[in-house]
């Protein structure tokens, strides 16, 4: 990882990427730049302890990913991340923050085990969520920081877009340039590399938290990939083969895998009950240049829970009309979180699970069960 040749003790709430190294980007890669670096998620003062450093944890992937073509060593785990990093920059890496008191709720949820993966509506292909300090984690203190969440077609070659893949390449030329004995090398070119798999496949991504300014050794970093097609939940679950790799995973690492994949799949319940394309970002200062130099812009934080609240429809009129004699296939209907007044005079709020349920033939053979949060 180019970033700390000399393995140095770092402290992540310095700031990241440095002057120098932001200009360099700038110049070098200035697309890049704009979606690594170039907007910076505000969060409430009253949570900004629960969440990690943006600015460390964008430069981190950015130096994971123009590294790629000097890795002497790739795995399964690295594909995974890459993968996540190439959907991100497809999509405009949306980005949404886990509330603490939302996500403990959702890992202790039981999931529906007979829905089908296909059943699972997706509001992007490829998103990040930053979790809660301490959700996830090792008894060491170490907890998984953020969680990436794509979905790959079948036999869907997944790589940079072409603008950002010459913009990397440019990189890593000027990189390689130090080391005239190893001149570029076009296979390692960004254009030329993807990541294939054969099925339609969820793929999942984290990495734990830099404790006390460690070393960069210390950031552990987590991926799976699983088919997620005509498979239950209960059956995706099953599936525990591990990511090829080099690191020997023990239960420790195992139960972090699991609680990542049970809570990636509550996350996208939860988002389905919601209408797909409602509520996008709020711009508090527009990204602008002073100069030479790119000034960051700022937006407010997305909150996974707050996907919940829905529009105003004051003044809106609904017609009823005459019934068609249509009917609906049998379908699952996705689960959601509810809002139920409660407390003095009903004016506090608590969420209410509602689960998914099936309707229809689907019915006949479902048990409902309870399920406490």
């Amino acid at each position: 990882m180019p970033i700390d040749p000399n393995n140095e003790p770092i402290d992540p709430r310095e700031g990241y990427p440095s002057l120098s190294q932001s200009k360099w980007i700038q110049e070098m890669a200035p697309n890049c730049w704009d979606l690594f670096f170039g907007k910076k998620y505000i969060v409430p003062q009253s949570r900004q302890a629960d969440y990690a450093p943006q600015d460390f944890i964008n430069f981190i992937e950015w130096s994971t990913l123009v590294a790629l073509p000097f890795e002497t060593y790739r795995d399964d785990i690295m594909n995974a991340c890459f993968c996540n990093t190439a959907g991100g920059l497809y999509h405009g890496r949306p980005t949404l923050f886990l509330e603490q008191e939302l996500g403990q709720p959702l890992l202790r949820t039981k999931l529906p085990e007979d829905m089908m993966a296909h059943d699972i509506k997706w509001k992007w292909p490829a998103f990040r969520v930053y979790l809660p300090k301490g959700l996830i984690g090792l008894e060491d203190g170490h907890w998984l920081t953020y969680l990436d969440i794509g979905l790959l077609a079948e036999n869907e070659g997944r790589g940079v877009p072409k603008k950002y893949a010459v913009e990397l390449d440019a990189v890593a030329r000027d990189m390689q340039s130090l080391n005239p004995n190893k001149p570029f090398d076009p296979s390692t070119s960004f254009q030329n590399f993807k990541f294939y798999y054969p099925d339609r496949a969820i793929t999942l991504s984290g990495m734990l938290n830099c404790v006390d300014g460690r070393t960069l050794n210390d950031l552990t970093t987590y991926a799976m990939v699983k088919p997620f097609k005509d498979y239950t939940v209960r059956e995706i679950k099953d599936m525990t083969e591990h990511l090829k790799s080099a690191w020997v995973c023990d239960g420790a690492d195992d139960n972090i895998t699991r609680q990542m994949e049970h809570l990636a799949i509550q996350i996208l319940l939860f988002l389905s009950a919601f209408p797909e394309g409602y509520a996008p970002e709020t711009i508090l200062r527009k990204p602008s240049t002073k100069g030479q130099r790119r000034i960051p812009g700022l937006l407010a934080a997305r909150f996974v829970g707050k996907s919940q609240i829905r529009p105003d429809r004051t003044g809106q009129h609904h017609v009823a009309s005459a019934p068609s004699g249509r009917s609906n296939a049998a379908h699952w209907v996705a689960g959601y979180w509810k809002r139920q007044p409660c407390g003095p005079g009903m004016q506090e709020r608590r969420l209410l699970w509602i689960r998914p349920y099936p309707t229809g033939e689907l019915r006949d053979n479902w048990k409902p069960e309870e399920i406490t949060a």
